[in-house]
């Protein structure tokens, strides 16, 4: 009985709501954009109405940072939906992705400074990256300032992880933090835990964008380092390239004598090639130096596989250390290259571990607990008015 009377007053509060979703959607390809679509295109979206403005300011991931004349016309094409939606029917807010990359972060405070001008009730930053990235202490004090005051004219911070609450800047109030882990959509039927192993070796994977900041060069090293021991040990690395790593020079490093054969790029993938790619891997490998919830590691958890990472962000909301895998600390590569020369020798271990992330993540990281989530606190903004 009470389950039926929550689930009422859930789809009663939520029969009218309509919110604006300031926010790109793929491509470019990074969490923020595929978090956004796949909200959007939840079963959520059939309750109430989502109006999205997408801000897709760019294509590639390399002129995600850059500044352009076209860039500036289209954000003034897109606040000025934002003026039009704002008065064109009842709204019950308004949620923005912003980046905490200096000069999208300036794009992004604009949209919020024209939201709070125009008085939308519940303005939510929904933040996809760790505040970190902001490099707060190296900014001036003028920087420093606007950041604070911008961010403050929202009413709640979303993280997309636990950990990440903490890791906000004091100055974004406690009571206004929430968070909604983020999920991926479940794969194909691969069996229920189980790990697969068909006697090709051992192989590598590492699946993300090609930027120096994910830490493909670091694999690359251990990788190259590791098949000179272990017979039979494969590496596959897929992604974009970025303004840090072009496709010319990502091609030039895997074509260099030190790089066995085995060892490959292999561009960007998506759909049944990036299944694939998760079926035949043995190990997910994910160096990143900086992160805050990283979707691939979930996908990687989907398919059933262990996984090796450095402790940033919110990865250890995901991977339990030493159960799904094995979470060193940032940037210590020996401990990094220990740990995959270690499972890539147990089999067995890898069965364990891949079985453990696959139980995870049904039960906490799929998109259908992730829809739950977001039902959830819309819900709640809309009761509290």
């Amino acid at each position: 009985m009470m389950m039926e009377e929550v689930s009422s007053k859930t789809d009663k509060g939520l029969a009218d709501a309509r919110w604006i979703v300031i926010s790109p959607t793929p491509p470019p390809v990074h969490g923020a954009a595929i978090a956004t679509k796949m909200l959007l295109e939840s079963s959520l979206a059939k309750e109430i109405e989502f109006v999205h403005i997408d801000t897709k300011f760019n294509i590639e991931l390399k002129d995600l940072q850059a500044f352009s004349v076209k860039k500036v016309m289209l954000l003034v094409r897109f606040g000025a939906q934002a003026v039009v939606n704002r008065f064109h029917g009842s709204v019950s807010g308004v949620i923005l992705t912003p980046s905490f990359f200096w000069i999208p972060f300036l794009k992004d405070s604009i949209f919020i400074w024209i939201c709070w001008f125009l008085r939308y009730p519940n303005i939510v930053s929904w933040f996809h990256m760790d505040f970190s990235t902001m490099q707060w202490h190296r900014r001036s004090w003028l920087s420093r300032l606007y950041v604070r005051v911008t961010l403050q004219r929202c009413r709640t911070y979303v993280c997309v992880a636990p950990r990440l609450e903490d890791q906000l800047p004091e100055f974004l109030r406690k009571d206004r933090r929430t968070n909604v882990m983020n999920g991926v959509s479940r794969p194909g039927d691969i069996g229920s835990g189980e790990y697969r192993e068909d006697g090709r070796g051992v192989e590598l994977l590492y699946v993300s964008n090609m930027s120096l900041e994910k830490g493909w060069d670091i694999l690359l090293r251990l990788a190259c380092s590791l098949s000179a021991e272990l017979e039979n040990l494969n590496a596959k690395f897929y992604g974009a390239p970025t303004r840090d790593s072009t496709e010319g020079q990502i091609v030039s490093r895997f074509s260099e004598p030190d790089v066995p054969a085995g060892i490959e790029y292999g561009g960007y993938i998506e759909g049944e090639r990036k299944a694939k790619a998760f079926l035949r891997a043995s190990i997910f490998c994910f160096p990143s130096k900086n992160e805050a919830f990283p979707l691939t590691i979930l996908e990687a958890m989907s398919y059933g596989l262990p996984v090796v990472c450095f402790d940033v962000g919110a990865v250890r909301d995901a991977v339990i250390d030493g159960m799904g895998g094995f979470v060193v600390p940032k940037g210590d590569t020996d401990a990094f290259r220990s740990s995959v020369e270690l499972l890539s020798r147990d089999p067995r271990r890898r069965m364990e571990m891949g079985a453990f992330n696959r139980s995870r993540f049904e039960s906490m990281f799929t998109k259908e607990k992730y829809v739950s989530r977001w039902r959830s606190l819309l819900w709640e903004l809309e009761t509290r008015g």
